[in-house]
């Protein structure tokens, strides 16, 4: 598992577009093995294993004037950068060879101390080591050059082994479900599980420049499979496979992505949303309309895009990327063959665009509010099938269809449900429906819902056809199919086909996401606020210990219109969001659950406003959180402030990890149902909630936390086995200590 200041992602590469290669100019493209990997290897955006490229020293002129000292060497009246440069371009700039260059290296040492650098280089690195007066470097960025100039000097120009292309980095271990249909071509080893089910590769990695909201490298590793297949070819046991290899590697990396091909993404997106529960980690799925191979392609930023999201946020569903934008993966359809925008989410705004900044809508992204872990599905029934009405569709055809061993039905009818009123054919889904087939109703448009608001889509309900709301149909399908696997009744998956289970359809009740509080966390005798933003930021200036009672937007006697409001709506949401997180905070620090619960409620109710900013300003904690004591081992001081732009309001302050370290058991579990990641970092230690709970002792805090699917990271078990065995070296009773370490996971044998 990687650190804090780095993320580890799979890339499961299942075929599509994105790895295509042409045969020859007279036929198609077709995916062709490691091309892909092989392609991001080579590329120092995707892969700069010694942070020695362009990409990672660009962000100041001090350090790119640095990197340019080190990588480049004087040729004919300019300076030709090394990296990259074949024999033949070397020769033509009075450059030597890559071999000559190694060979210059080991005879002249204290003449060259970088790949290129001359003399005078040297001269001045000795300047700046030696001089401190402004325009020196920074000691990071000294000690990072200082860095290359030790490791390059047994390197070739490009940092790269004599192939040309970057060294693979550190190997990771990948679990594949499927040993005969798993790539080995990079693999440093692959042996069969103890079981014979799953393989074990020892893959490589690849690793991104510095980069990201929390300036985190993201080491990836790819796992292809074999055969590479045309999206046009996914069914439904390649869905379940991908589900399963994600289960098998979920504890090892912090998120996923899914190279695919673009025809049938949104299918495969949907299909994963139902078979993957509980979902507590990114799952990304890509691909591309124009191949990595064309000089001009999609596949770079797609990629790139999908990395930096998976690497820098916990976005906690299936997505889809796609032209800058990240979709809920189960709101999708592919609506263009020919654009680079090919995807769109007609019923839902996006969960996050990527433009000049990367924009998450925090209030719209779906988090798991139960204290249940992680699990993944492995049945869908394949019995399901589409309908299309149309002018003129004869009965006989719809009987036809409908039979046995048809299972399900999405039935795609006009406008808000309609459908013709012939008696026949409304006795013939009667009949359907009365012998167990679930027939769901969604409509044709590419936007709306169906509701039954004309009376021929009221005789539709009236013989068992249940409304599909605004699902897509893709979802819709996938829905079912995953439904009629689970072996329930017909009628409970026609109530389940109208609910919202992974915020695939707007619920009645409002919202798309499903960020309502549960009812069990709702204050006592409150029903929704008011979405008008005087009366919620009165709420939660409100002392709920006086009243539950709130004033009415009209009541000029309530503390709403007290305030006398000249802000603007939007203006008094962004304050409100702001305060929020530390009064959250300021709750759990004092264990004190009906405040926690009278926050929580406000923030859910103000989550539900879709035109609500989230780029609040930062607040210093001390101004509204007066000093409390730290007890010994405690999350971090409120001084270290989670990046706004990179999680959401409720966890900013990373109020769980301050109760999980304090042993506040039922605040934990409040957080949790309110939407708390169990598997976010702690900024300053870098430690998650599992670890400071058990570094305290907190044995219920942790059994808790387990249920909800925490784990603990490779690095935080090292730690946990260095802190037990410190204990022993110093003879004191260990044994409480190492039982809460083996609850965790961790095992001593």
């Amino acid at each position: 598992m990687s650190s804090s200041s780095e993320a580890l992602v799979l890339c499961l590469y299942a075929g599509g577009t994105i790895g295509m290669v042409r045969k020859d100019a007279s036929s198609g493209f077709a995916p062709y093995p490691s091309f892909l990997t092989e392609t991001l290897r080579s590329q120092s955006r995707f892969h700069d294993p010694h942070a020695d490229s362009i990409f990672s020293w660009s962000d100041s002129v001090d350090r790119y004037k640095a990197w340019s000292e080190a990588f480049t060497r004087p040729g004919s009246g300019a300076s030709t950068p090394l990296n990259g440069s074949s024999s033949k371009d070397n020769a033509v700039n009075s450059i030597p060879a890559e071999g000559d260059l190694a060979k210059a290296v080991a005879e002249k040492r204290d003449q060259l101390e970088v790949d290129g650098a001359s003399q005078a280089n040297k001269k001045r690195k000795s300047e700046h080591d030696s001089t401190g007066k402004k325009g020196s470097l920074t000691p990071s960025t000294q000690a990072h050059l200082d860095h290359i100039y030790a490791d390059t000097a047994s390197r070739s120009p490009s940092g790269a082994a004599s192939s040309g292309s970057p060294p693979f980095g550190h190997p990771v271990l990948v679990r594949s479900s499927a040993p005969k249909g798993t790539s080995t071509h990079h693999a440093h080893s692959s042996n069969l599980s103890p079981d014979g089910k799953h393989l074990e590769l020892q893959l490589p990695t690849l690793i991104t420049p510095r980069s990201g909201a929390n300036g985190k490298r993201v080491r990836y590793a790819v796992l292809e499979y074999d055969p590479l297949l045309d999206s046009s070819e996914m069914d439904i046991p390649d869905w379940i496979r991908l589900a399963s290899d994600i289960s098998l590697n979920y504890q090892a990396f912090d998120a996923f992505i899914v190279l695919h091909g673009t025809d049938t993404m949104a299918y495969t997106a949907s299909a994963l949303s139902m078979l993957l529960e509980n979902l507590g980690k990114s799952v990304i799925v890509t691909g591309a309309q124009v191949p990595l191979s064309e000089l001009r392609n999609d596949a770079i930023e797609n990629v790139l895009g999908a990395l930096m999201l998976a690497g820098s946020y916990i976005i906690p569903e299936v997505g889809l990327y796609f032209a800058s934008t990240l979709y809920r993966g189960n709101r999708t359809s592919k609506v263009s063959n020919n654009a680079l925008a090919a995807f769109d989410s007609p019923n839902m705004a996006p969960l996050a665009r990527v433009g000049i900044n990367i924009e998450v809508a925090w209030n719209l992204v779906e988090r798991s509010r139960s204290v249940k872990s992680f699990r993944a599905h492995d049945r869908m029934s394949p019995n399901v099938a589409v309908l299309r009405l149309f002018p003129g569709l004869p009965t006989s055809t719809v009987k036809s269809f409908l039979s046995p061993p048809l299972q399900g039905v999405i039935l795609e009818s006009y406008g808000a449900g309609n459908a013709p009123s012939r008696q026949d054919l409304l006795d013939v889904f009667k009949e359907a429906s009365d012998r167990g087939l679930v027939i769901v109703n969604i409509t044709q448009c590419v936007q709306g819902e169906v509701s039954a608001i004309y009376a021929v889509g009221k005789k539709l309900e009236a013989v068992g056809v249940v409304a599909g709301g605004d699902m897509t149909p893709e979802c819709a399908l996938a829905k079912l199919s995953y439904l009629l696997a689970k072996g329930l009744e017909p009628e409970e998956i026609r109530e389940l086909m109208g609910r919202p289970l992974r915020g695939e359809l707007t619920s009645s009740r409002g919202g798309s996401g499903g960020q309502t509080i549960p009812q069990e966390l709702t204050p006592a005798g409150l029903g929704p606020i008011k979405a008008d933003i005087k009366t919620l930021l009165a709420h939660i200036l409100h002392n709920p210990q006086s009243t539950t009672t709130l004033s009415s937007p009209t009541d000029t006697s309530g503390p709403a219109s007290a305030a006398g409001w000249d802000h603007s709506s939007h203006e008094v949401s962004k304050a409100s969001l702001a305060v929020l997180p530390y009064l959250i905070y300021e709750a759990a620090s004092r264990n004190d659950l009906p405040l926690l619960q009278w926050h929580l409620y406000a923030l859910s109710q103000l989550e539900t406003i879709p035109t609500i900013s989230i780029d609040e300003e930062h607040f210093h904690p001390a101004t509204l959180n007066p000093s409390t004591s730290n007890a010994s081992g405690d999350a971090a001081s409120t001084s270290h402030i989670v990046d706004n732009d990179s999680t959401t309001p409720l966890e900013k302050m990373q109020p769980l990890h301050l109760a999980s370290a304090r042993g506040y058991t039922g605040v934990v579990e409040q957080l949790l149902q309110a939407g708390c990641s169990v598997h976010a970092r702690e900024v300053a230690t870098g430690h998650s909630p599992l670890f400071l709970a058990c570094k305290n002792g907190n044995l219920a805090t942790v059994r808790l936390l387990r249920n909800a699917g925490a784990h603990l990271k490779e690095d935080e078990v090292a730690l946990a086995r260095f802190l037990v065995q410190r204990q022993e070296e110093r003879s004191k009773d260990d044994s409480e200590a190492r039982k809460v370490w083996e609850v965790a996971g961790v095992s001593f044998a």
